[in-house]
């Protein structure tokens, strides 16, 4: 769910700066879902800022720099089942929504 918000490079920032558990301290005050919808729609509180100021332009840079792909890494049965391409553009926030709404989450 935190990945939704703003695509997978937002899971490589978190597994990057070993971001895990400081999420995991905030989260237990705010579920994953809200982090998301943050990342995908910053208001203006001081986290809405954050996202803002910081995270949106780091997601960005990355974007740009190291440009991703899931090339063929899924059996064309779950391809078609969830209308995704051979290849998901990780760069391409509807292609990750997509590929990420597919995924079973618990």
């Amino acid at each position: 769910q935190l990945a939704t918000g703003g695509s997978v490079y937002v899971l490589l920032m978190v597994a990057g700066l070993y971001l895990y558990w400081s999420i995991a301290k905030a989260i237990s005050r705010v579920p994953f879902v809200e982090v998301g919808k943050m990342l995908r729609r910053p208001d203006d509180s001081p986290a809405g800022n954050l996202v803002c100021s910081r995270i949106i332009l780091i997601v960005a840079f990355m974007r740009e720099k190291l440009p991703l792909s899931f090339e063929n890494r899924f059996c064309a049965d779950f391809n078609i089942l969830h209308r995704l391409s051979a290849t998901v553009d990780c760069t391409s926030l509807k292609d990750s929504d997509r590929f990420f709404d597919c995924l079973e989450r618990k």
